[in-house]
């Protein structure tokens, strides 16, 4: 058995490559979201830039929980590694959209999974994804629990038991549905089937490649934090340069 991975560093043992060029594409969408807020500060709506970026997530998403079982040192060890990275984006992206990102719904899905395990992890996502709209976190996560932990969820048993994962898909898509999740976050729930669809094709391609972007996927946190370095600076030299802010 070879040593644990964490977020930050790729082991070259284990990959799946398919998997590394989806996590790339995702944080090249997250670097056009980013980028769209920072200098247009366009609303989420539909059809618009950033209604289309809404992919991200739901792969993120389900490419985590592919990955979350493991043993839980493993687990800590991970979200030590992401805690940095959380402080890092969030000096820069409460300020503007008074919530936390993305990577503060990672790291609570890890704590979940460090106290309760795979199953607690599964059972929780179905608690929130109940609450809908009525689900708290939406005071302060832009992913909220409710549309972020069954996502994770599906990676999760799509490990296990595709046919469990179809089930689960389903469920959330019934949910988004039946329980009218709001506006925007029913725009990650439409983007939910196509996210699984493209990770269930790439699972099986190990020695899939394109090398920039399996470089940026293999690095996921490093990654992030990078794009989003990238996108607040050229946001910056924007509004300098090109569109004064009033």
């Amino acid at each position: 058995m070879g040593a644990p991975t964490n977020l930050l560093t790729p082991a070259s043992q284990g990959r799946i490559g398919g998997l590394d060029f989806l996590r790339g594409v995702a944080i090249i969408i997250m670097f056009i979201d980013h980028l769209t807020i920072y200098t247009t500060f366009e609303q989420i709506a539909p059809f618009n830039v950033r209604f289309f970026t809404r992919l991200a997530a739901p792969l993120f998403a389900i490419i985590f929980g592919y990955f979350l079982a493991r043993p839980k040192m493993d687990v800590l060890g991970r979200m030590l590694t992401l805690l940095p990275a959380v402080f890092i984006v969030n000096i820069f992206f409460w300020p503007v959209l008074s919530v936390l990102d993305i990577l503060a719904s990672f790291t609570l899905a890890l704590v979940a999974y460090l106290a309760f395990s795979e199953y607690g992890v599964i059972a929780i996502s179905l608690i929130f994804m109940l609450m809908g709209g009525a689900d708290p976190t939406m005071n302060f996560l832009d992913y909220p629990l409710f549309v972020f932990l069954p996502l994770v969820s599906i990676g999760l048993l799509l490990k296990k038991d595709k046919n469990a994962s179809l089930f689960a898909l389903a469920a959330f898509l019934a949910a988004a549905a039946l329980l009218n999740f709001p506006a925007p976050y029913n725009y990650t729930a439409y983007f939910a089937l196509p996210a699984y669809a493209l990770v269930v094709v790439f699972e099986g391609r190990k020695n899939f490649k394109m090398p920039f972007l399996n470089f940026v996927g293999a690095r996921p946190v490093v990654s992030y934090v990078a794009q989003f370095v990238i996108a607040i600076s050229l946001a910056l030299l924007y509004h300098l340069y090109l569109k004064p802010l009033p």
